[in-house]
């Protein structure tokens, strides 16, 4: 039976890379946060995309704060072994160009950054959309 005021251990320690730039073909720069465990090793990736900036992932979970992507962020890292990515959308956040809603570049932006994600080393290339 399991103490119930033992703490959780996680599986891993996360690790977070911001911000990451990735620069799309016709030159725009896309900034992601990357948060993933701090171990060698390919992962399943989550990836988000979003006008809200990854620096709501921060914000406490609350209806305040509607527009938080997704969370916690640390549960599909440290409990489950996921890798996340949340880009901020062209013309966002940190990413260069001009916001758009779901015009043709910041769909091409999505392709661009998922086969970049796909190729990284900490990827087992899979690559699943997550959020609102």
């Amino acid at each position: 039976m399991a103490n119930k005021g033992a703490k959780q251990k996680h599986r891993y320690v996360m690790k977070v890379e911001e911000p990451v730039f990735i620069t799309m073909r016709d030159g725009t720069p896309i900034a992601c946060r990357i948060y993933r465990p701090d171990t060698a090793g390919r992962f399943p990736v989550l990836f988000a995309a979003s006008p809200y900036q990854y620096e709501t992932d921060d914000l406490p979970h609350s209806t305040m704060f509607l527009w938080r992507e997704v969370g916690p962020v640390e549960w599909y890292v440290r409990d489950q072994g996921y890798a996340y990515v949340h880009m901020d959308v062209r013309g966002s956040g940190q990413s260069g160009g001009v916001y758009n809603f779901l015009d043709r570049k910041e769909q091409q932006d999505y392709y661009e950054c998922i086969e970049w994600v796909g190729r990284q080393d900490w990827c087992n290339g899979k690559v699943g959309g997550i959020g609102q």
